[in-house]
């Protein structure tokens, strides 16, 4: 189970979409409960199923979207790297994150939108994860840039942690196929 969390227009959205048909769509509807989907890839010979899910990002679903954290194995925690206010909002969501996810969740911080002009230091950036035990990633749903490394590094995570590899892992991820799901209750 991967989460996505952060404020509305990270996003976080346009980044499952990258992810599930390989799109990007410039006007997407803001995210108002949630809504997930399933892929398969294929690494090292076997075969990992991830199920994604889209969480809202706006202030007034704020209360709905940590009930999906619970059980997840990993969050997506975005924010959009053009905008102050969207870096220094993801803080509260990373609490939220630790709060419900648990302490197994491994925590991925996606600065999305790296094909636009940086509003913040990216050693601030940097200092952050650090100091919150987080792998940065500075990804692009709509160019697709480092959207894949972020994926196989979760496939490796994954993949090391259920005993299928050791740390060594290829920089490829297969598709193998996907069913999205639509669903809008709890779990």
């Amino acid at each position: 189970k991967i989460v996505t969390a952060g404020p509305s227009s990270a996003g976080k959205s346009s980044l499952l979409m990258r992810i599930q048909k390989n799109l990007f769509v410039s006007q997407q509807t803001p995210t108002i409960t949630a809504a997930c989907f399933s892929k398969s890839y294929s690494f090292k010979g076997e075969k990992i199923d991830f199920t994604f899910w889209d969480t809202a990002g706006q202030e007034r679903f704020a209360n709905l979207s940590p009930q999906y954290f619970r059980h997840c194995q990993f969050a997506l925690l975005m924010f959009d790297q053009s905008d102050k206010e969207s870096y220094d909002k993801m803080q509260s969501w990373h609490t939220q994150l630790v709060e419900k996810a648990g302490k197994d969740a491994k925590i991925y911080l996606l600065a999305n939108k790296c094909d636009l002009q940086p509003a913040l230091n990216r050693q601030e950036v940097q200092l952050y994860a650090n100091e919150n035990c987080v792998k940065l990633f500075y990804v692009s749903a709509k160019t697709g840039e480092c959207v894949d490394a972020v994926i196989n590094d979760m496939l490796a995570e994954y993949a090391t942690n259920a005993g299928i590899v050791e740390q060594q892992y290829d920089q490829s991820a297969q598709l193998i196929g996907f069913d999205p799901i639509i669903k809008k209750s709890c779990c």
